[in-house]
């Protein structure tokens, strides 16, 4: 039960969190949070992505390239891991969760938060799903268990098909689905650690408006069309050039980016037949 559970501070806790990827909006989101408050130390663990955070209170392991001994030991100390299952890890879903419960009980982690997408019910991915959230609930560890709508911003996911295609595969037609923020889950985490949850959590957490298909086409267009501001879109060049961050451009930055620049303008001179347009 969440409820009756009293308070938890923040201040001088040691979180564990789970994402594959280090770039994920809902984990980042997170433990953002959590390193507002004073001597917070997260153990973040990835299983790809390169970080760019420079936060000192996070430290950054992938769980690929060492052993399990490492990371049952980076587990020691934490009180509370949070485990985001992205849908990279659908396919072996209910091992991923096995192992980490295993590690976080063994490690004496106290409570133990899972996260992840919904599926339909009745499907193979649902049926996995359900069984790695028992694994969860049985565990005798105290647990959260949250699924979640789809989330707005996995749409960034299709960016290269958006640059090379033009087009964004959502065969929703007329369906509408409940798009969700990352920031609803970041938050929603954040008031269980602190005790600040009175009832049990929904059995499914969604947004609050229904979108459809052309719903989201015009949300990507006023994207774009607000990316391509003049101002926006030269600072956002000179951010790609500027490599080492000094606030200015020399030579060195300067000519790999217009030899790109050309090449890239001969390409898209060239005709179906390969032939130079005159």
């Amino acid at each position: 039960m969440l409820a009756d559970k009293t308070l938890v501070s923040t201040s001088a806790s040691t979180f564990i969190v789970f994402a594959s990827d280090a770039h994920y909006a809902p984990a980042m989101q997170l433990m953002s949070l959590l390193t507002d408050a004073p001597s917070s130390k997260i153990r973040a663990l990835k299983r790809f992505g390169i970080v760019a955070s420079a936060n000192s209170a996070i430290e950054w392991l992938n769980i690929n390239t060492v052993s399990l001994d490492v990371i049952q030991e980076y587990f020691r100390g934490a009180e509370t891991a949070f485990v985001f299952i992205m849908p990279t890890d659908l396919s072996d879903v209910n091992q991923l969760t096995r192992s980490l419960l295993e590690i976080a009980t063994e490690a004496g982690v106290r409570r133990f938060a899972w996260v992840a997408p919904a599926c339909g019910a009745g499907t193979e991915l649902g049926s996995r799903l359900t069984e790695a959230a028992n694994l969860v609930r049985s565990s005798g560890l105290e647990t959260l268990v949250l699924t979640h709508a789809p989330l707005l911003s996995d749409l960034l996911e299709h960016k290269k098909e958006l640059k090379f295609r033009r087009t964004l595969s959502l065969p929703l037609g007329n369906s509408s689905l409940p798009w969700l923020a990352p920031d609803v889950i970041a938050n929603g985490l954040y008031k269980w650690v602190l005790g600040e949850l009175n009832n049990q959590p929904p059995e499914l957490l969604t947004g609050s408006t229904q979108l459809i298909g052309q719903d989201i086409a015009r949300g990507l267009s006023d994207v774009l069309t607000q990316t391509m501001n003049p101002r926006q879109f030269a600072q956002l060049r000179f951010q790609a050039i500027d490599l080492d961050r000094s606030g200015h451009i020399d030579a060195a930055e300067l000519f790999p980016y217009l030899l790109d620049l050309a090449k890239t303008k001969r390409s898209l001179s060239l005709s179906p037949q390969g032939r130079v347009m005159r």
